[in-house]
């Protein structure tokens, strides 16, 4: 693996081997490095729903989704969204993460099944087994995983889940102390209620009934379930992934999706760590690490305050953590300002496009860095399709040269009633 000095240990070992871990040592093995992954093998049978854009995502990757289950309606009642259509996948799981490990041991990964003891840098401890040393430790052992100092969290929430007779589809449905939510097709059904963690006083049952007009599952699961900032800033002897870093509340139904954002981190912070580049490495970690807890945080209350409820489970959440905007509020000006990419594997400082579209900012469009064309246009007009290709892209294909010219002239970029403004790179 480029940037990775090789040892007699393995280059990188991963503690934890949910999805987030799995796909981050296959991802790491295929860049060339030697990767070990150390996970029980143990975990909760359950539905998880999965939102098409993942599955997308997984097979672009070359990932294989042992698991997945047809594409159900999803039905809401939820304030105003009663109304609105929506789809998601029923995915087995613990089938799923086990296919991810099982695809890492074919694709050379070393795979340890072992209960991890302690984790510390460069080296995982492991009951019973012999301890994994390696050059650089992950760690992916989610919710399990120790917070960091500068942890954050939102209010206490608990999720009870379960099996249950037979449902058609999917279903979210808010209730006055939290909501619920149900999956099923062709078999038992998985049930779970979410609701604050003082609900626990009154025991498992009560809390229960409060949400599902039904007996409590046999062998329920109970876990937290609010969404954490475990770690906002990277330790660079021993970076987090998935969970372990950012964990989702389960509303967001962005676990998963997240899980593999994040895995396609680690190729690129790897790299940079084993040049020794960490500062550059804790700029993309916090940028997205923090960024994708403050924008979760701020949707998931968004979307508690559509449920239109006043109990207190509702009023503590529609206004935590804040009134601020979820997105990046669009810019008046198209500019180009610094931020940290990843190009061709690897993190780099360069400049992106900030548009009112794309006010977090874009670096490609079709695959093409943009900022440097844009310097080459310098304050001219953007020239004509057949131009743009032949004299700005004559190294790319004129039918994606084409497609990028087509994209600046729907942003109006360096044109007369759009000037370009360029932020100092830092």
């Amino acid at each position: 693996m480029g940037g990775i000095a090789r040892t007699d240990r393995c280059d990188i070992a991963i503690a934890g081997g949910g999805p987030a871990g799995a796909l981050a040592a296959i991802l790491l093995q295929r860049a060339g490095a030697r990767v070990a992954l150390v996970d029980a093998g143990t975990g909760t049978d359950r539905l998880e729903g999965a939102a098409p854009r993942l599955v997308a995502a997984l097979r672009a990757q070359r990932i294989g989704i042992a698991g997945l289950g047809p594409l159900l309606p999803r039905r809401a009642r939820w304030g105003d969204l009663a109304e609105v259509p929506n789809r998601e996948h029923a995915l087995r799981r613990p089938a799923f993460d086990a296919g991810l490990r099982a695809q890492a041991a074919d694709e050379g990964v070393h795979l340890v099944a072992g209960t991890v003891r302690r984790v510390s840098p460069g080296r995982i401890e492991i009951v019973d087994r012999p301890s994994i040393t390696a050059g650089l430790v992950f760690e992916a052992r989610g919710r399990r995983a120790p917070a960091g100092p500068a942890h954050l969290r939102g209010p206490a929430s608990i999720t009870i889940g379960g099996w249950g007779a037979p449902c058609d589809g999917a279903e979210v449905v808010a209730g006055a102390h939290g909501w619920r939510w149900s999956i099923g097709a062709d078999g038992p059904s998985w049930r779970q209620a979410t609701l604050s963690a003082r609900a626990l006083r009154t025991g498992l049952a009560e809390a229960w009934g409060r949400l599902w007009d039904l007996p409590l599952p046999q062998d329920p699961h109970v876990h937290a379930s609010e969404l954490r900032l475990t770690a906002p800033d990277l330790d660079p002897a021993l970076p987090r992934l998935g969970d372990a870093a950012v964990a989702m509340d389960p509303l967001s139904g962005h676990g998963l999706f997240w899980a593999l954002a994040s895995a396609l981190q680690a190729v690129p912070l790897a790299r940079a760590l084993f040049d020794g580049a960490a500062q550059l490495a804790g700029d993309f970690y916090r940028d997205r690490v923090a960024g994708t807890f403050w924008r979760q945080a701020r949707v998931g209350r968004d979307f508690y305050r559509l449920a239109n409820l006043d109990t207190p489970f509702w009023t503590e959440r529609r206004g935590w953590p804040d009134d601020l905007a979820a997105e990046t509020p669009a810019p008046e000006t198209v500019r180009i300002t610094p931020r940290v990419i990843v190009r061709d594997g690897r993190l780099a400082r360069a400049e992106v496009l900030v548009t009112p579209q794309e006010p977090d900012g874009v670096a490609f469009v079709h695959d093409v860095e943009i900022a440097p064309i844009l310097s080459r246009l310098g304050a001219a007009p953007l020239p004509d399709r057949a131009d743009f290709a032949a004299r700005i892209l004559p190294h790319v294909p004129p039918d994606r040269a084409g497609r990028v010219h087509d994209w600046l002239t729907s942003r109006g970029i360096a044109t007369a009633d759009r000037p370009l403004h360029k932020e100092v790179l830092q």
